[in-house]
C-alpha cells in the first residue's frame, strides 16, 4: 500500500521497510525486496506508523505523507503534522516490525595457511543490530585462532555489546558490556560492564561521527595472577563512511580508551576498523586491523600490544 514517487516521474507501489545508509529498502510483489537511492526520490506515501529520524536527531513518529505545494516528507502523528525536507532525513523505520525484521548484522570468514611453518590461522567476525522505539542493541564478536609447528595454539575472542538511548537532539545514553580472551597478551579473562553518554555531532546518508563518555567496572584475570577488579574511565570515538553506489562500500572505526582509576596511570585502548567492498547482492570482501595496547599490564612477561591485519569474505543479513 505504500508508494514511492521518483524524481523522474516514474511511481512504484510498494512497502517500505527502512531507510539507512542512503538506501531505502522496499518489498515488491513482482520483484522481491529492492534498494533505492533515497536522493532519487521525490516524495514516499504511507499510511502506516512510521519512526523517522533527521540529521539533527530530531526523531518523529506516524504516517508519511506530502503536501500539495511542496516537496518535504510530512510526518502526520496522532496530534500534529511535522514537515521535513528530504535530505535531513537518514533513517525510517516502521513502528510495528516483527522481531526478526528488525535485526541487521553481518557474518565473515577468513583462513590463510603457510606450508614453510605448517602455520594455520582462522578468523571469524559478526555483529547484529536490533532497533526498537527506544532503544538500539549492538552486539560484536570477533574470534581468531592460530596454530604453528613449535608453537603454543593462540586464541583470541572479543565480545561486545552495546545499547543507546536517544535523548535530546543526536545525544545518547550508553551502556556497555565487554567479554575479553587474548592468550597473546597472557590474558585469561575480563568481563567489563559500563554505561555513560555519547553524542552523534555529524549524522547524515553518507556519514555517522559520534563521541562517548563514561565509567565502568572491569574484573580480569591473566595468566598466573588471581582475579583483579578495577574502576575505569571509558572515552571514545566511532566513525562510519559508506557509499552505496556499485560496488557499495562500509567503512567503520571504534576507538575507545580505558584510563584505570583503581591502577593510577595505567590506560588500555581498544582499536576496531573494517573496510567492506561489495561483490555481489549481499556478499561482500572485508579487510580489517584491530589494536589491544595496555600501558602496564598484570604481569612482566605480558606484551603491551596485539595488533591484528587479516582479510575475509562475508554476507549481510
Amino acid at each position: 500500500t505504500d508508494i514511492v514517487h521518483f524524481k523522474n516521474g516514474d511511481r512504484l507501489t510498494v512497502e517500505i521497510k527502512s531507510l539507512q545508509r542512503g538506501k531505502l529498502l522496499v518489498s515488491t510483489t513482482g520483484m522481491g525486496k529492492i534498494e533505492i537511492e533515497w536522493n532519487k526520490i521525490q516524495h514516499v506515501e504511507s499510511n502506516y506508523f512510521y519512526e523517522v529520524e533527521l540529521q539533527s536527531g530530531v526523531r518523529l513518529f506516524g504516517a508519511l505523507t506530502r503536501l500539495e505545494d511542496k516537496e518535504e516528507l510530512v510526518v502526520t502523528g496522532m496530534s500534529e503534522s511535522v514537515a521535513a525536507d528530504y535530505d535531513r532525513v537518514v533513517r525510517l523505520a516502521p513502528i510495528d516490525e516483527s522481531f526478526w525484521a528488525r535485526i541487521k548484522g553481518s557474518l565473515d570468514l577468513g583462513y590463510s595457511f603457510t606450508q614453510a611453518q605448517n602455520a594455520t590461522e582462522w578468523n571469524a567476525h559478526t555483529n547484529a543490530t536490533y532497533k526498537t522505539k527506544n532503544y538500539l542493541t549492538s552486539g560484536d564478536f570477533r574470534s581468531q585462532f592460530k596454530r604453528q609447528d613449535g608453537a603454543e595454539d593462540v586464541v583470541t575472542n572479543a565480545l561486545n555489546l552495546t545499547i543507546t538511548r536517544p535523548f535530546g537532539k543526536k545525544w545518547f545514553y550508553l551502556g556497555l558490556g565487554q567479554l575479553q580472551q587474548n592468550q597473546s597478551t597472557e590474558l585469561d579473562f575480563r568481563a567489563l560492564i559500563g554505561g555513560g553518554v555519547g553524542r552523534y555531532f555529524i549524522q547524515t546518508n553518507n556519514l555517522i561521527f559520534g563521541a562517548v563518555g563514561g565509567l565502568a567496572m572491569s574484573n580480569e584475570r591473566y595468566s598466573g595472577e588471581d582475579m583483579t577488579q578495577n574502576a575505569e574511565i571509558i572515552t571514545g570515538i566511532s566513525f562510519e563512511a559508506f557509499r552505496y553506489d556499485s560496488p557499495k562500500l562500509d567503512f567503520t572505526t571504534r576507538f575507545l580508551v580505558f584510563p584505570n582509576v583503581t591502577a593510577f596511570g595505567r590506560v588500555r585502548l581498544d582499536l576496531d576498523s573494517r573496510l567492506k567492498v561489495e561483490i555481489f547482492k549481499d556478499f561482500f570482501w572485508s579487510a580489517y586491523v584491530w589494536d589491544n595496547f595496555d600501558s602496564d599490564p598484570p604481569t612482566e612477561t605480558a606484551p603491551r600490544n596485539d595488533l591484528g591485519v587479516g582479510t575475509s569474505f562475508g554476507w549481510t543479513f
